[in-house]
């Protein structure tokens, strides 16, 4: 995986980690590329918890809370 347009490196693994469970790196690497689907997937519903919290259940206001937290702490 390429981590910038200006970078001819990307997110690497030593050999002998991969060698131990490559299966578990991959997964990780497929979760790592899709990080910005995920922020935009909380942003939305976020957006939707602001726009109409009289319509979220008790469970549902507790997620956007961690979803705001999330968000907070990865803000660029």
């Amino acid at each position: 995986m390429v981590t910038s347009d200006r970078d001819w490196g990307g997110w690497r693994v030593p050999g002998s980690e991969y060698d131990l469970d490559p299966f578990r790196v991959e997964r990780q690497a497929k979760i790592i590329v899709r990080a910005p689907v995920f922020r935009k997937l909380l942003e939305e519903f976020v957006q939707h918890a602001e726009q109409e919290p009289e319509n979220l259940s008790d469970d549902l206001v507790k997620l956007a809370q961690l979803a705001r937290r999330v968000i907070s702490e990865t803000a660029e």
